[in-house]
């Protein structure tokens, strides 16, 4: 066996070895130790400073929001936890890396990277990509929007971040990225994303956004190939949650070339009904204009059609419009004289409907009332100044009361005088306004032969009405 020899070291030489090997060797060593040393000053001033202005936060949230991922990759060496909730809100550091404009993608990465749960909502339900949303962050909710697919095992595609965009109605994140990816073929992959972004739209966006999409995007419906995208666009346009039905429906007639719209493809559709039994001339005489239902009238739309699933007609959808029921009913309703008081099943005439809409559509009811709508017309034992007190409209309740003061003095439902209807609906200005200004007594005897006082089964009016008798006394 061959005998190894070992160099032995001198003890005195040893320390200095020791010592040379933390020492830099090269002048690329010693540039790379000085940007070491420097790069933990700098870290730890940016601890500090965290520590100091975080507040009640905890570090690794305030470092989110206003720091780096550099400083967020410390605290949680440090043994920060990702999924930490603060406070009563209940916010993750993801939430907070979602407001940060200037280093926001990558604390997002590093975060998720770090087992952070991207689908974690705070106390009000809004998830981190929520924050980011608001907060005009497109970089950061973008980021957030491709990491959300990932867990599902989904594709981010630009058409699905546009169409996201879309159904958030967050028209400046959508510009955004069509203007980014338009050029590009994988934004429209399939013909039929147009459509369900039209679709989308239609539901869920403003007249802004559609505006934007059929002359900016230049969505050619020409294109779509189903046969009833007339029929599911209008659909959507009903069902539109920005209460801007009546001015989207109104822009499509006008913007598409209505003709074009409803008719040329297929003439039968301007006589079909949707599945609630409604006409397109209701449904434009709900959510549309004059110039729409005149247009429909003159391509054979039937006026005196009536809904055969709900009974309504032309007046009761007119007299839900919003915008422009009144010029609506004021333009067609000489002719429907004899349907003014019909019922829909609802056992609703139209001026309930107009009744139903806030102060400003009194003018509705008005020109109904011009129509000969019948105020002594009862629904479920109710007359209409009752009515409006069940309603708690106490403007519309003096506006009928002005049209016939004798509504006041006829029982209502189950035999219960106006007072005694008030009281159980209690609204106190529309009962102080009954007792001070119209006479009502609380001490009135009511159905079953009490007082009002006695009878209602409201104990905020009951305690109301004891006032004003102790008052008046």
């Amino acid at each position: 066996m061959n005998n190894i020899k070992v160099k032995e070291e001198n003890p005195e030489n040893s320390g200095t070895s020791r010592k040379r090997k933390h020492e830099p060797q090269t002048p690329r060593e010693e540039t790379k130790m000085k940007l070491d040393e420097q790069y933990e000053k700098w870290i730890k001033t940016k601890l500090r400073f965290v520590e100091k202005n975080k507040g009640d936060l905890p570090a690794l949230h305030f470092a989110a929001r206003v720091s780096d991922v550099d400083v967020c990759r410390r605290l949680v060496q440090q043994g920060a936890n990702v999924n930490e909730k603060c406070g009563v809100l209940g916010a993750i550091p993801l939430h907070y890396a979602a407001l940060n404009q200037a280093h926001g993608e990558g604390i997002i990465n590093f975060l998720v990277g770090k087992g952070c749960d991207i689908d974690t909502a705070d106390a009000h339900h809004d998830k981190a990509i929520n924050y980011a949303t608001q907060a005009g962050n497109y970089k950061s909710a973008t980021r957030l929007y491709i990491h959300s697919k990932i867990p599902y095992s989904r594709e981010a595609t630009i058409n699905s971040w546009l169409h996201f965009c879309i159904k958030q109605n967050l028209l400046q994140f959508a510009k955004k990225v069509y203007n980014d990816f338009k050029s590009e073929d994988i934004l429209w992959k399939y013909p039929y994303n147009r459509f369900c972004i039209l679709e989308t739209a239609c539901k869920v966006g403003d007249l802004e956004m559609c505006k934007w999409l059929l002359e900016e995007v230049e969505i050619d419906v020409n294109q779509f190939e189903e046969n009833d995208w007339k029929d599911k666009v209008l659909e959507q346009v009903a069902r539109n949650r920005k209460n801007e039905a009546s001015k989207i429906l109104g822009y499509l007639f006008s913007r598409l070339d209505a003709a074009k719209f409803v008719h040329e493809k297929d003439g039968d559709l301007i006589n079909e009904v949707n599945e609630d039994g409604a006409t397109i001339l209701h449904l434009a005489a709900k959510f549309g204009d004059v110039k729409t239902c005149q247009w429909l009238i003159d391509l054979g739309q039937d006026l005196y059609a009536t809904n055969k699933q709900t009974f309504a007609n032309f007046l009761h959808d007119a007299a839900q419009n919003r915008w422009f029921g009144h010029s609506i009913i004021q333009i067609f309703g000489h002719n429907l004289r004899g349907y003014v008081n019909a019922i829909d099943e609802n056992v609703y005439t139209p001026l309930h409907y107009a009744l139903f809409n806030e102060i400003e559509h009194q003018n509705v009811a008005e020109t109904l009332l011009e129509l000969g709508a019948d105020l002594s017309v009862k629904r479920k034992g109710n007359n209409f100044l009752h009515f409006c007190i069940v309603m708690g409209k106490i403007e519309l309740a003096k506006f009928v009361h002005a049209k016939d003061k004798n509504l006041i003095k006829e029982k209502g439902e189950g035999g219960k005088t106006t007072l005694h209807i008030a009281a159980d609906n209690f609204d106190e200005e529309i009962c102080a306004w009954l007792v001070k200004e119209e006479g009502a007594d609380p001490q009135e005897i009511t159905v079953g032969g009490k007082s009002v006082l006695e009878s209602t089964s409201s104990k905020d009016a009951k305690k109301f009405l004891q006032s004003l008798i102790t008052t008046n006394n």
